[in-house]
C-alpha cells in the first residue's frame, strides 16, 4: 500500500462491504420484511450487525479476496438474517451462499485487474489491497445495487421463485459460482494473465445468462400452475357463491310462503281439525330444525359453507360431524372459504364412492392463542393417485383435483402449514394459520 492513504483505502473498503450488506442483507429483508416487535431486541440485532460490518470490513482490507472469510460471513449473516426475519433457516442460508458467491465471483475480474498492475500471483498481491482494485469493486457493487433498485418487481418476483419454490437451484448455482471462484484464482495463484481476465468475463456473463434462462422457465411453469390454481379456485367459489344465492333465494320464498302457512293453520283451526294443523306445524319445526344454522365462525359465508355441507351430507346419507371453538380467523374471510370449500369439495367426492352406512366426514375448527387449527378427516374408498406431486380428481379432466392444491397454496402463502395423511381408508387434512406478523418463525 506504499503511496496510497491507508485511511482512503479502507474508507473505500468500508462503502464496498455496505453495499455488499444491502444487496444481500437488505434484499432479504425487502422481500420478508417482518422484524421483532421489542425494541430492545432490534437495538441488540443492529449493534451484531455493526460488528459483523466491522469484522467484514477489516478482513477485506486486509485480503484482496478470501474464500474461506466468504463461508464464514455466509454463516453469520444466516444466523443474523434468521433472528432479524424469524424465517426458515435453509432459505436464508441457501439466499445468503447464492448471494455471497455471485458477488465474489463478480469481484474476480476486479482482482485480476487490480493483479495485472502487479508483479508476481495472487500468493503475493492478494494481501496488498491497492486503490485501483478497491475502487473496482465498489464500483461494480454501485453498479448492481442501481440495476437492482431499477427493476426492484422483477428481482423482488426472482427471489421469491428461487427461495420459495427453487432451493435446489440455489443451491446449485452457489456452488457452481464458488467452484468457478476457486477455480479462476488457481489459475491466477502464480500469475496474473490477461487472457484469465477475458475467461472470467466470459464465465460471468455466461452464468448471468444461465440464470435468467432458468428463472424465465421458472417463471413460465410457476405462472401456469398459477393460472390453473386460480381458474380452480374461482370454480369452486362461483359454485359454492352460488349456492349461497339459492339459499337467500330460498329463504324469500318461505318467508313469502309464511302467511299462507298462517292460511291454512287458521282454517284447520276453525273447522276444529286440530290433529292435521299438530302434524303441519310438527312438519315445519322439523324442516326449520333442519335448517337452522348451528354454527358461528363470526363470518357469515363460512358459516354458510358449514351449514350447507350438513345439508348436503343429509342428502346423501353421510355422517357429518362439526367442532368449531372460533373467536377469530386470522387470515381473511375470502381465503379461508376458499380454502375449507376446496376441501370440503375433496372430501365429498371421495366419500361419496364408499358404502352408505360407513360414509362421514368429521371437522373441527379450533382457535388457541393466535392460531388456528382445521382439521377435517374423511373415509375413502378408491385409493388416492398422485402425479407430479399433484393429487388426481377421481372425475377426470385437467380442470379436476386441484382443491388440495389450493388450499395448499393459500395456507403456504399466508405462512401457514398442512399436512396430508391418507391410509387404511381414511385421509386426514391438518392446516394451523397464524397471524401474518408471526408467520414464519
Amino acid at each position: 500500500m506504499e503511496g496510497v492513504p491507508i485511511m482512503l483505502i479502507l474508507f473505500l473498503t468500508s462503502i464496498k462491504v455496505l453495499f455488499h450488506m444491502v444487496i444481500g442483507l437488505g434484499g432479504f429483508i425487502y422481500l420478508y420484511p417482518t422484524k421483532h416487535k421489542k425494541k430492545y431486541v432490534q437495538k441488540l440485532l443492529i449493534a451484531i450487525l455493526v460488528f459483523i460490518f466491522i469484522m467484514e470490513t477489516y478482513n477485506n482490507t486486509l485480503m484482496l479476496i478470501s474464500t474461506d472469510g466468504m463461508l464464514l460471513f455466509v454463516i453469520l449473516e444466516s444466523i443474523w438474517l434468521l433472528l432479524w426475519t424469524r424465517r426458515k433457516f435453509i432459505n436464508i442460508f441457501l439466499w445468503c451462499f447464492f448471494e455471497n458467491s455471485t458477488i465474489l465471483l463478480l469481484e474476480i475480474p476486479a482482482v485480476i485487474l487490480q493483479g495485472l498492475t502487479a508483479d508476481g500471483g495472487l500468493i503475493t498481491v492478494n494481501y496488498q489491497p491497492n486503490l485501483l482494485g478497491v475502487m473496482a469493486k465498489v464500483l461494480s457493487l454501485f453498479i448492481i445495487i442501481n440495476i437492482c433498485i431499477y427493476f426492484r418487481r422483477k428481482i423482488k418476483d426472482f427471489m421469491a421463485i428461487l427461495i420459495e419454490k427453487a432451493k435446489l437451484i440455489l443451491l446449485l448455482f452457489g456452488l457452481v459460482e464458488y467452484i468457478l471462484v476457486i477455480y479462476l484464482l488457481n489459475l491466477v495463484w502464480i500469475e496474473f494473465q490477461s487472457t484469465i481476465l477475458i475467461l472470467s468475463l466470459l464465465l460471468i456473463l455466461c452464468i448471468i445468462l444461465c440464470i435468467l434462462l432458468i428463472f424465465t422457465w421458472i417463471q413460465y411453469k410457476y405462472k401456469k400452475r398459477e393460472n390453473e390454481l386460480y381458474l380452480s379456485r374461482e370454480k369452486i367459489l362461483q359454485a359454492d357463491y352460488s349456492r349461497i344465492r339459492e339459499e337467500q333465494s330460498r329463504n324469500r320464498k318461505i318467508n313469502h310462503d309464511h302467511k299462507y302457512s298462517l292460511t291454512y293453520l287458521y282454517e284447520c283451526i276453525e273447522k276444529k281439525q286440530y290433529e292435521k294443523a299438530m302434524d303441519y306445524i310438527q312438519s315445519k319445526l322439523a324442516f326449520y330444525k333442519l335448517r337452522q344454522t348451528q354454527v358461528w365462525t363470526g363470518h357469515e359465508c363460512i358459516d354458510y359453507l358449514i351449514e350447507n355441507g350438513k345439508l348436503k351430507a343429509c342428502e346423501k346419507e353421510i355422517n357429518f360431524s362439526v367442532n368449531v371453538e372460533v373467536t377469530e380467523i386470522p387470515i381473511e374471510e375470502y381465503d379461508f372459504f376458499a380454502i375449507l370449500a376446496n376441501l370440503l369439495d375433496n372430501a365429498f367426492e371421495a366419500t361419496e364412492l364408499c358404502e352408505n352406512k360407513s360414509r362421514y366426514i368429521n371437522i373441527n375448527l379450533k382457535t388457541i392463542n393466535s392460531m388456528l387449527f382445521l382439521y377435517i378427516e374423511n373415509n375413502y374408498l378408491v385409493e388416492p393417485q398422485i402425479i407430479n406431486n399433484r393429487f388426481i380428481s377421481m372425475k377426470g379432466g385437467d380442470e379436476h383435483g386441484w382443491g388440495l392444491e389450493n388450499a395448499r397454496e393459500l395456507v403456504e402463502q399466508h405462512g401457514g402449514t398442512i399436512k396430508v395423511n391418507y391410509k387404511n381408508g381414511i385421509f386426514t387434512v391438518q392446516i394451523m394459520l397464524v397471524e401474518e406478523e408471526y408467520a414464519g418463525i
